[in-house]
């Protein structure tokens, strides 16, 4: 059962010069109660709430990293740690799944080409799990140049909620 009553309260999120890091931030310390009364409700639910979710699509959470041709706010890395942060000392469980499903936008950002990007980040908002983790062998053979020989397997990622 979902506690609607102590539901963090979000923002309609300007999309222009409006947004800035300090805005973000405020946002995100308004949410603190809300997400502090919420904590044994994430924590028994293993996911943070539909509700809470559309509260930081409306804050423009989703947005912080995402580049700005495709509708984001293509604000720095330490405004999205700061706002990570403040979410997740009101609750720890809703910080690290906004860290582990939002940060992922500076990865496709950066390893991914213009056309790929474009349909990743179509909507603008992004949240999406990724598993970069290497899971190689140590001592992996090097080729006759020099280089490394990378071999090994990686888990899929776990489905995230909200979908």
């Amino acid at each position: 059962m979902t506690d609607t009553e102590n539901a963090p309260r979000g923002t309609a999120a300007p999309t222009g010069p409006d947004v800035t890091p300090a805005l973000l931030i405020e946002r995100a310390e308004a949410m603190v109660p809300g997400l502090v009364a919420r904590q044994q409700e994430t924590e028994r639910r293993t996911y943070y709430a539909e509700d809470t979710h559309r509260a930081f699509q409306e804050a423009g959470f989703y947005r912080i990293a995402v580049p700005k041709r495709y509708g984001g706010y293509e604000l720095g890395f330490d405004t999205f740690l700061q706002v990570a942060m403040t979410l997740s000392r009101a609750c720890p469980s809703t910080g690290w799944m906004f860290c582990l499903g939002a940060a992922h936008s500076l990865f496709a950002a950066s390893m991914f080409d213009e056309k790929a990007q474009a349909e990743i980040f179509s909507g603008g908002d992004f949240i999406a799990p990724l598993v970069n983790a290497p899971t190689g062998r140590r001592g992996a053979p090097r080729t006759a140049a020099g280089f490394w020989t990378a071999s090994g397997s990686t888990a899929p990622a776990r489905p995230m909620r909200p979908t």
